[in-house]
């Protein structure tokens, strides 16, 4: 299974101007994390992402949910738009899961595609 190199998504946050100074960053990195970009297993954000998140943490799914949305608003909001844009090709703020499952993907295609 595949899986995004911390290094990878660290540096990529900090491009995006996603900063750890939200709880959402640290969720952020793990969910990323642990989805399997091979198609070797399906994962339901809510039923399974969020719970294994909380548990790790200490803390609730909805709190996961919620510092998530944060740390993707504040990005949306004052991060660099553009890139997120070439990188999920919304026009309007990504959901939870758009967002997870974009950055997870352009970091999966960009490693099986070095330049």
């Amino acid at each position: 299974m595949h899986t995004v190199e911390m290094a990878e998504l660290v540096e990529l946050f900090q491009r995006l101007g996603i900063t750890a100074n939200y709880e959402g960053y640290w969720y952020l990195l793990r969910a990323i994390q642990a989805i399997p970009m091979d198609g070797s297993a399906m994962f339901r954000i809510t039923k399974d992402l969020y719970p294994a998140i909380a548990k790790e943490y200490q803390t609730t799914q909805l709190n996961v949910e919620h510092n998530i949305r944060t740390a993707i608003d504040r990005c949306w909001e004052k991060g660099n738009r553009e890139l997120l844009c070439e990188i999920c090709y919304f026009t309007k703020r990504p959901t939870n899961l758009e967002f997870i499952t974009m950055i997870a993907s352009y970091l999966y295609r960009k490693s099986q595609n070095p330049r």
